[in-house]
C-alpha cells in the first residue's frame, strides 16, 4: 500500500561507453521492471529535455499560478496485475493508493528558520537564561530514545524566542509574523535542539509527529496487512492465514 504522490517514473538502466577526451555516451541498456511485470518509466520520447527533468513546463512544481486540483491521469501504458489481482499501468511511474501532499514551508515560515537556529544556537549553548535544561553540554547521543518529555516546547521558550527574535533585526522578523506560525517554531525550534543533542534520526522523529504523509501512513496500516495477506494467498492459496 503506497501513500504520498506519483513517483517520477524512472525505470531505465543506463550504461556509460567512455569516448574520447573524457567524453562518455549513455546507452539505455535495459529496464526495471516491479513485480508485477510493470514498467514505470515515463515516456518522454515526444518531448524535450527540459520536460525530461521537470515533468513538463505546465507542471504545478515549476509555475507560481495556484493549480487547480488534478483529475486522476488516464492509464496509458500496459496492464498489469498484482499478486492481489489489482490492476496497475505502467509508463506513468507509480501512483499511490493514497494521494497526500507533503508538509509546505511559506514563505513567512522560510524567514523565521534563521533566526529559530540562532536562538537554538544560543540555548544549547547555555546562553539563553532561565533555560539550563536546554543546554547540550555532552557529545551528540545518537542512540538517545526520544520522549515527548524531552525539550518540550513551553510558553516560557516561546516569549523567549520572540524576545531574542526582537533584539536582532537582521532577521526582518515581526510579532505578528511569529505568532501566525506559532505552530511552526514550535516543531522547528523543538527539531533544532533535538539535532543538536540527539542527532538528525531523533530530529526526524520530530519532524515526523504531524506530518500529513506519514499520519496519513500510520493510519492505513491495517488496510497494508490486509494487502500483505491478499498477496501471501495469492502466491500460495494453500497458505493459512497470518492470525
Amino acid at each position: 500500500l503506497i501513500v504520498g504522490e506519483n513517483s517520477f517514473g524512472k525505470g531505465l538502466v543506463q550504461s556509460i561507453i567512455p569516448l574520447e577526451y573524457g567524453a562518455g555516451l549513455t546507452l539505455t541498456s535495459a529496464k526495471y521492471y516491479t513485480p508485477s511485470g510493470r514498467l514505470i518509466q515515463r515516456d518522454y520520447s515526444s518531448g524535450s529535455l527540459y520536460d525530461y527533468y521537470t515533468r513538463g513546463a505546465d507542471s504545478p512544481a515549476n509555475t507560481n499560478r495556484a493549480q487547480p486540483t488534478p483529475s486522476p491521469a488516464r492509464p496509458t501504458g500496459a496492464e498489469s496485475r498484482t499478486d492481489t489481482g489489482r490492476v496497475v499501468y505502467g509508463g506513468g511511474g507509480i501512483m499511490p493508493d493514497e494521494t497526500v501532499k507533503p508538509r509546505t514551508i511559506n514563505l513567512q515560515q522560510q524567514r523565521l528558520m534563521d533566526s529559530v537556529v540562532g536562538f537554538t544556537r544560543e540555548l544549547v549553548s547555555g546562553r539563553i537564561a532561565g533555560f539550563d535544561a536546554y543546554k547540550v553540554q555532552r557529545p551528540i547521543e545518537f542512540d538517545h530514545q526520544l520522549q515527548a518529555s524531552d525539550f518540550p516546547f513551553t510558553d516560557q521558550l516561546y516569549a523567549a524566542y520572540k524576545r531574542y527574535a526582537a533584539t536582532k533585526p537582521a532577521f526582518k522578523v515581526t510579532d505578528a509574523q511569529i505568532d501566525r506560525n506559532r505552530d511552526f517554531v514550535a516543531w522547528y525550534l523543538r527539531y533544532q535542539v533535538v539535532m543538536a543533542a540527539y542527532g538528525s534520526v531523533a530530529a526526524d522523529r520530530v519532524r515526523i509527529v504531524d506530518d500529513p504523509q506519514t499520519v496519513k501512513a500510520v493510519e492505513v496500516l491495517p488496510r497494508a496487512r490486509d494487502l500483505a495477506m491478499a498477496a501471501a494467498r495469492g502466491r500460495n492459496p494453500q497458505s493459512r492465514s497470518f492470525e
